[in-house]
This record gives structure tokens, sequence and C-alpha cells, in this order.
């Protein structure tokens, strides 16, 4: 038996309530620019665009959703239409393309109704959604801290800088990066300084305490 193509907008398997999915496009981010014309500057305007944290910034997606359904009578297609548009329609989820399930993008849902008549009728879900599409599972590493300083290398195999959360338990830990150092008593933190770009980071520890660092990779395709 053939598996029906679906789509997961939200935890709403389009499939599992009767639609067809019959069109799924989510289009590439493009590169947010800055440049500056400087008078006298040989070499043309000057690129701002990764003055800040040395990262690329991008715009939003677009997201455009068929959907299709012909079981039932008129009457049950519209309930079918109803419950979908309530569920969903100006909500911000999460959404996995039937190509990409290891994948999720975030954006925000509009929910349009295109017919329904004595045959079938269809939808079309529209969305804004973040440039990043994150994976589905996290990452978290635990390492117990002790007098003697340790390091441990952390990856980025993703595109999407970010900082990582972490969680102190059963005393207290410093944690040094690129020379900068603070120490954590137990609790939950972001460390502004911990900001990993792409690629690799050795981060030095010690203390008496255990430290969880927990986060989630972002790609463009």
């Amino acid at each position: 038996m053939l598996t029906k193509r679906t789509t997961q907008l939200g935890g709403y398997d389009t499939a599992s309530h009767g639609w067809t999915l019959t069109g799924f496009e989510l289009t590439e981010p493009t590169p947010v620019t800055n440049f500056v014309d400087i008078p006298g500057r040989i070499k043309g305007a000057l690129d701002l665009s990764l003055a800040l944290t040395g990262e690329p910034v991008y715009s939003t997606r677009d997201l455009l959703v068929t959907l299709e359904i012909s079981s039932g009578d008129r009457e049950e297609r519209e309930a079918k239409i109803m419950e979908l548009t309530n569920k969903l329609h100006g909500r911000r989820v999460n959404i996995i393309s039937p190509d990409r399930p290891r994948h999720y993008a975030v954006g925000t849902l509009t929910v349009t109704k295109l017919f329904n008549n004595h045959a079938h009728g269809s939808v079309e879900i529209s969305g804004v959604c973040e440039p990043w599409l994150y994976s589905a599972e996290e990452i978290s590493t635990q390492v117990q801290a002790s007098s003697t300083k340790k390091t441990i290398v952390l990856y980025n195999l993703g595109a999407m800088p970010f900082v990582p959360t972490l969680v102190v338990t059963g005393g207290s830990v410093t944690l040094t990066y690129k020379g900068a150092s603070i120490t954590f008593s137990a609790g939950t933190y972001k460390w502004p300084k911990l900001y990993m770009a792409p690629g690799e980071h050795e981060l030095a520890y010690e203390g008496t305490g255990k430290v969880s660092i927990t986060y989630r990779e972002g790609v463009i395709r």
C-alpha cells in the first residue's frame, strides 16, 4: 500500500486528516546586503553585510502549500476546512517538508479556502518563515568539572550561528572561551560570549559541578 504524501504543520499531519498534498513550495532565503558608496573607494561600494557578527543575514522564506480533499460529502469537507483553518490560521508553527523529514522550518501561516464544490475541496496555506531549516534532533553534551582544567571541542556542522543553552548542576563551573572566563552556579544560562559560528569551538571548564551544553543546528538547504 502506498503511503500518502504528507506535510506536518504544527503537529497537524495533512494525510492523516484526509488531505492530499498537491503542492509544497518553500523558497530559498536571500542574503541581506548592505552596500555603502564611499567617494574615492576604488573597489566600489563597501559591503557592511557582515559587519555586526561576521556572519551573513538572510531574508525570510515564503511557504505555499496546496491541499485537496474528495472524500465525504460537501458538508463533511466543509467541516474539514473549518477544522484546518481553526488549527492553523495565524498560528506560528513548525513545518516539516515531505522531502526533509529530519529538518523543520518555523513560520506563521495563513489558510485560504479555494473552493468546495460537489466533488472535492481545496485550500491554500501560505506562510512567512524564518530563513533556517532546523535539525529535528538537538545536540546535548555533558561534562563533569574538576579542579583540573579540561577542554571539550564543540562542533557546529550547520550554517546557523547560535548560543547554546548551559545547565549547571551539582556545584559551580568556570568556563573559559576565547580568553574570557565566567563562573556559573547551579542553574540554566545563555552565555553570549559562547557564540558558535559554523566550525569547531574549544571550551575549557573546571570546578565542582556538571554542565550540559545543548543546541540545535540550522542549515539553509
